[in-house]
Order: C-alpha cells, then sequence, then structure tokens
C-alpha cells in the first residue's frame, strides 16, 4: 500500500475513544501512558515533532516519520493501553459500548457496527470473517464487543489514516 499514514500514539487513541463516546478522566495524569509510547503530550523532541519529516519506513523507498516511533516496544504498549480501556471501564478511561449490546449475538451486525464506527466501513470482507471466527467463542456479549473492538483496534486498517 502507498498511501495513508499511520496514526501516531495520541491520535490513535485519542480515535479510539472518540468512536467509543469515552473520555479520559481530567483528574488523573496519563501523560506517562503517552511517553511509554514514545509521544510525551506537549513535549516533542524536537520543533519538527516527535519523529523525523526526513525518516524513511524501512526496506522501502517510502517516507514515513511516524514509524520512527513505532517500535515493536511501542506496538505491545499501545495493544496494552487498548486492552486497559476496554477491560478497565470507569478506570482512567470511560468508554460507552451500550450501541454495541444489543447486536453481541448477532456477530456479522456487531462487526459491522465496529466497521463503520472504527473504519468508516471500509473493512475488508476477510477481516470481517476473521473477526467473527475469533469472537464468537466469547463466553458473554461483553467478551465479544471487547475482542471485536481490541483487534479491529490494532488492526493495520485503524491504525493507518486515509
Amino acid at each position: 500500500m502507498n498511501s495513508g499514514r499511520l496514526k501516531e500514539p495520541i491520535l490513535h487513541i485519542s480515535g479510539f475513544l472518540r468512536a467509543l463516546n469515552g473520555q479520559f478522566s481530567i483528574s488523573e495524569q496519563l501523560t506517562y501512558l503517552y511517553s511509554y509510547m514514545a509521544q510525551s503530550p506537549l513535549n516533542p523532541l524536537s520543533v519538527f515533532s516527535w519523529f523525523s519529516p526526513l525518516y524513511r519506513v524501512p526496506k522501502s523507498p517510502l517516507f514515513g516519520p511516524e514509524f520512527q516511533i513505532y517500535s515493536p516496544t511501542e506496538g505491545t504498549l499501545r495493544g496494552n493501553l487498548f486492552h486497559y480501556i476496554l477491560g478497565n471501564p470507569g478506570s482512567d478511561f470511560t468508554i460507552d459500548l451500550s450501541p454495541f449490546q444489543a447486536l453481541g449475538n448477532d456477530m456479522p451486525e456487531l462487526v459491522e457496527l465496529v466497521n463503520q464506527r472504527l473504519l468508516y466501513g471500509r473493512m475488508p470482507a476477510g477481516m470481517k470473517q476473521v473477526l467473527i471466527d475469533a469472537a464468537a467463542p466469547g463466553y458473554d456479549v461483553t467478551t465479544r464487543i471487547e475482542t471485536i473492538l481490541y483487534l479491529t483496534a490494532l488492526s493495520g486498517q485503524y491504525a493507518v489514516q486515509h
């Protein structure tokens, strides 16, 4: 793929919260979570941002400045933060899963709602089936919803902004 740009951590997480009508607690000091992912809010390393505008994607001729702060470690930390947001409602982050609850047993419709909320209807058919297969064994509605949201948030389809 030769289009789009990788979402930096702040935009990736805030977009996820926005899609779920969520917010973070203003009483908590959550900047350390972004610092772990190499993007301390309001504290870039240079006037250019948290990454060099000349950075190229490894083994590619394409420019991809955001990839400079997306190492395997930061990718794992980002995944951990998505898991924390979904698994600890009402803590540092609040989210609203109520729109998904009614569809928790209708897997194709649940996946389509997540597709509309997070990917604006651009989810490939193959990805839909993989999500259904991954979430269907969930033992309750909440587990199925969280599985589909988590896997979609970690996908390249959601991580890249077009």
